[in-house]
């Protein structure tokens, strides 16, 4: 029995962009929720830290099954990306014309992030590269000096993904989709 082809729904132009543009915001919000977490997990004085400040902070930034916090937070910044990427990728399908101000916002976007096949298999390691910005939070060993992360350090996710990079060009991305999404209204 042969399978009939699918004809791939046509998305408008006006629906992509503003679809594109609440994932834009969608993931500038989950980054700055992400850099909030990981400064103050920076920020935190684990020298001098009492026992009760440690429970507090492994209380913060561990689910109940143990798993980090900052883990769950980066894999929703990427599946954010992700969303977005794939609604770029409809402003030129289906005889969508976008302008050419959007072109080149798009394209410059999308050339400075990986791609989408890529970040699928960010997700599958998508822990903070090598944990070396963050110290591990079960080392209380009384005398033991647990590594602490230089403030203004870049945090950067497996597959390279630079977490202040994408979040700055998702800044820059964001004000052309509005102004396309407004004169589309």
């Amino acid at each position: 029995m042969a399978t009939a082809k699918k004809t791939p729904v046509a998305i408008p132009l006006s629906v992509a962009v503003r679809e594109a543009h609440d994932w834009c915001e969608t993931a500038i919000f989950q980054g700055a929720r992400l850099t909030e977490l990981l400064d103050n997990q920076i920020a935190f004085d684990y020298a001098n830290a009492m026992a009760a400040e440690w429970r507090a902070l492994r209380a913060a930034n561990h689910l109940p099954s143990g798993a980090r916090v900052e883990v769950v937070e980066c894999y929703f910044f990427i599946a954010a990306l992700r969303h977005v990427l794939y609604w770029l990728g409809h402003f030129t399908r289906h005889k969508n014309k976008p302008t050419k101000e959007l072109r080149a916002a798009v394209k410059e976007f999308a050339s400075s992030v990986p791609r989408p096949p890529a970040l699928r298999l960010v997700e599958q390691d998508y822990t903070i590269s090598g944990n070396r910005d963050l110290p591990p939070l079960d080392l209380q060993v009384p005398g033991a000096t647990p590594f602490k992360a230089q403030p203004g350090r870049e945090y950067v996710m497996a597959g390279n993904l630079s977490l202040p990079g994408t979040l700055a060009r998702l800044r820059k991305l964001s004000p052309v989709l509005s102004a396309a999404r407004a004169s589309m209204s």
